[in-house]
């Protein structure tokens, strides 16, 4: 068929029926009972060949780069192959040798991957996604999404530069997102529908010339919200920093209302009141600003005294 992709190399597949582990499956019981489980997945026999196929196939088309998602099914198929942390290696070492051969600039984003046995074996590739996927159609996830991704970094961001996925400017919860990646340190991209934009929000994201204004670092939670629940206990906000060459940044967030919920399965608004609720903010919520563990031992022993912080009042509703 004309421009089908070549798949020489290509030599077969086989049929494999994984099995999930017990902890697996108590997360995410419908695994027991998904297609690949129940109907078997087939494995490339050749796996470095097949990713070469196809990405040799998209870079013809101008395609240049990949996100690839789904990665820790390799290590559910892994069960049936010897092992998940072996089949991962494999897979991972094939694929980041493909990406290296066809996309100059090694542009990847690796993606369901938060498995230990997957990020462990990253050598070539530093992106991946944090979050859950971006639902525009579900309300009650843009709030759990901007926490997911938050808390999610504070971990990932350690070993990759965390992707905090797209997001639709011109959504009702657009500004909500854009203020979510402006902090979070990654890539800043839409999913727009054509012809409906935000192009003033936009334009708060990017220069003139399109280039967009990234914070050094991972955004991450600051220290007063790493144990707070900041979906459900109705008086937590959010707060991300961040830090740029010169100054700080601490981006706030009312997340409170929606959550996801493991009995409905599903993102639920458990509360539709909305409130407003207040945080202090201090230049200590940046931890670039916070002296060593040394300096501050030396201040304290200097003057029996280590200064507290003290910090501006703000607030921000929520609304259902």
């Amino acid at each position: 068929m004309p421009g089908t992709p070549s798949m020489t190399g290509v030599t077969g597949s086989s049929l494999v029926y994984p099995k999930p582990t017990a902890s697996i499956a108590e997360v995410e019981p419908s695994l027991m009972w998904s297609p690949a489980v129940l109907a078997g997945v087939g494995v490339a026999d050749n796996p470095g060949a097949l990713y070469s196929a196809m990405h040799a196939y998209l870079a013809a088309a101008a395609v240049d780069g990949v996100k690839v998602d789904c990665q820790a099914g390799v290590g559910l198929v892994g069960s049936a192959l010897g092992g998940g942390p072996a089949a991962a290696r494999q897979f991972q070492a094939a694929l980041e040798d493909s990406i290296a051969a066809h996309f100059p600039g090694n542009h990847a984003i690796n993606c369901m991957c938060h498995s230990s046995e997957n990020f462990y074996r990253f050598s070539r590739t530093a992106v991946a996604r944090v979050s859950d996927d971006y639902y525009p159609r579900d309300p009650a996830s843009s709030t759990p999404h901007i926490g997911a991704c938050a808390f999610n970094s504070l971990y990932m961001g350690a070993l990759v530069q965390p992707d905090w996925d797209m997001f639709q400017s011109a959504h009702p919860a657009g500004v909500l997102h854009g203020m979510a990646r402006a902090v979070s340190g990654g890539a800043v991209y839409v999913s727009d529908k054509p012809g409906q934009h935000d192009f003033d929000l936009l334009r708060r994201l990017v220069l003139p010339d399109g280039a967009v204004l990234r914070a050094l670092l991972p955004g991450r939670p600051t220290r007063d919200c790493l144990f707070a629940d900041v979906l459900r206990d109705r008086q937590t906000l959010l707060k991300v920093w961040n830090a740029n060459p010169v100054v700080g940044l601490v981006g706030v967030f009312n997340l409170q209302g929606a959550s996801w919920d493991r009995n409905r399965r599903k993102f639920h608004v458990h509360d539709k009141r909305g409130q407003t609720l207040t945080t202090n903010i201090s230049p200590a919520d940046v931890e670039s600003f916070r002296p060593s563990a040394a300096a501050a031992a030396a201040a304290a022993g200097d003057d029996g005294v280590s200064g507290g912080d003290s910090g501006a009042s703000g607030s921000s509703r929520w609304a259902g």
